[in-house]
């Protein structure tokens, strides 16, 4: 069984545009990269960070739900890799129920990862709420280096404002005091490293 991949350069993805799906099929299997889907309701924005594992449908009506319409976008920010889990892959999966509990498990993955940085958003003090996020990346995307716990992210303030759900000169400021305080810093290749342990 094989399910045909592509890549997707860094930069802004036509998400919606880029697949035209046919009935049964299953998504978007990311299996290497990283990409950002931002979504702006009402002049605000926040944004979930997607990598290696998680299940995409990007050709899903984005307001179908909704009252009040929403912008959304996506930017690769590293070369995405996808599997595309089209019709025939799904036709040929329904033999294997481990395997269409392996797809399930990962969407349902997205749908805790949502509610953790909704209740992210909540935590008083932006300087606890960068913390509590940067320790949760690294849980997926670090490493234990030389000098702390190492994440391999590349990020810009403006992405972690909307992740945290705060305003990008708020966290700015917070960086610099978590940076003085000996929290966190900056290494050689730009990697944020955090020192210390995860908070509680």
């Amino acid at each position: 069984m094989v399910a045909p991949a592509a890549t997707i350069p860094v930069g802004r993805w036509d998400a919606d545009a880029w697949h035209r799906p046919a009935e049964g099929d299953l998504g978007l299997l990311v299996l290497d990269g990283l990409v950002v889907r931002e979504v702006n309701v009402a002049s605000r924005g926040a944004a979930e960070l997607l990598g290696s594992g998680d299940l995409l449908r990007p050709w899903d009506p984005h307001n179908e739900l909704l009252v009040i319409s929403a912008d959304v976008r996506w930017t690769a920010l590293a070369p995405l890799r996808v599997a595309v889990l089209d019709a025939s892959f799904t036709l040929a999966a329904a033999r294997w129920p481990a395997l269409m509990a392996v797809v399930v498990e990962r969407a349902i993955r997205r749908s805790r990862a949502l509610v953790f940085q909704l209740a992210l958003s909540q935590v008083t003090g932006i300087e606890r709420r960068l913390l509590l996020l940067l320790w949760e990346m690294a849980q997926r995307w670090g490493y234990v280096g030389r000098d702390g716990v190492v994440v391999r992210l590349k990020l810009t303030q403006e992405t972690l404002a909307r992740l945290v759900g705060a305003r990008r000169p708020t966290v700015s400021t917070a960086l610099g005091r978590l940076q003085d305080a000996g929290s966190l810093s900056i290494d050689a290749a730009g990697h944020w490293v955090l020192h210390g342990r995860p908070l509680d």
